[in-house]
């Protein structure tokens, strides 16, 4: 009898395991049983490259470059790919999608903002649009609420037959961005990626291939660099969680050291034209790199590889 590692057996493990998520997402108990939930596996670096292709072209850019995007949790997630791939797992990924563009139920439910279903399908068809994200990506709208519900409950009883399989695995709106600009399901007005794999412990929630970003010296302590770095980042994006006291009328920000000793600083809302300008350089590299890619995906279509 062979002998056969237990990595390559649990790397083939997870294309079955794909297969069974897939039947839980065709077999979700659906709202109106009128969305047509589209999904497509891709497997392997040929139908993977296009994503990455597009996120090596910001990193490229180098930090500055990384620093600036506007959407960073994409950049990050791009960087537990490249390292479990880099590790040998040969991606796979469930890619699931739908038009949520159109009411079919009638039953003028009203959780659009809208009076009947007649009125939303009429302003959807003159005003469908991209959403403000990047330009392009997280789908086109408006959405009828009902077959948002759908989608969403397609998308649990996916990640539910996954999780019960123990294997890892997250929905992700990020590389959903780079599936829905690519064009892996170009019918669909909104899409969620769904990872399956690597066999790691936990890797798309402790996420330990971040840590391989810092320079972490031999003796383990943390520079003083990087933590002021990641200070000042969670100050700007949670500014409420450093908030001395929410009942001040002007509440000033807590910072790192002696902050009671220094002046106070406060959230302040103001234009900032050099980050519009920035974001904007960034965005349209990121945009010239999907469509230089897009060609690649509609071959693979076309091939009948997707």
């Amino acid at each position: 009898m062979p002998i056969i590692d237990s990595r390559k057996l649990a790397q083939e493990g997870l294309l079955e395991a794909a297969k069974l998520a897939v039947l839980s997402l065709h077999k979700a108990p659906l709202i109106t049983g009128r969305t047509d939930i589209k999904a497509v596996v891709i497997t392997g670096e040929e139908a993977f490259k296009p994503m990455m292709g597009v996120m090596e072209d910001i990193e490229a850019l180098g930090m500055d470059g990384m620093m600036k995007f506007p959407f960073m949790p994409l950049f990050l997630d791009y960087t537990c790919y490249k390292k479990a791939m880099e590790e040998g797992w040969d991606p796979i990924m469930i890619i699931v999608g739908a038009d949520l563009t159109v009411s079919q139920s009638g039953w003028d439910c009203g959780a659009c903002g809208f009076p009947s279903c007649r009125e939303f399908n009429k302003y959807a068809r003159k005003n469908k649009s991209e959403g403000p994200l990047l330009g392009r990506g997280l789908g086109k709208g408006p959405s009828c609420v009902t077959k948002m519900l759908d989608f969403g409950i397609a998308l649990d009883y996916l990640t539910a037959c996954l999780h019960n399989l123990n294997v890892e695995t997250r929905a992700q709106g990020t590389f959903a961005v780079l599936a829905q600009g690519l064009g892996y399901i170009p019918e669909a007005s909104t899409c969620i990626a769904n990872p399956v794999g690597p066999v790691a412990e936990l890797h798309w929630y402790s996420r330990k291939p971040l840590g391989g970003m810092m320079p972490i010296p031999a003796s383990g302590e943390v520079p003083d660099m990087i933590y002021q770095m990641s200070l000042n980042m969670l100050r700007e994006r949670h500014p409420d969680a450093f908030e001395s006291l929410p009942a001040l009328t002007h509440p000033w920000l807590k910072g790192y050291g002696k902050w009671w000793e220094r002046p106070k600083e406060y959230v302040k809302i103001e234009s900032d034209a050099q980050i519009d300008e920035d974001e904007a350089n960034i965005t349209k590299v990121f945009l010239d790199a999907i469509d230089k890619r897009k060609p690649d995906v509609k071959k693979l279509r076309e091939q009948g590889k997707l």
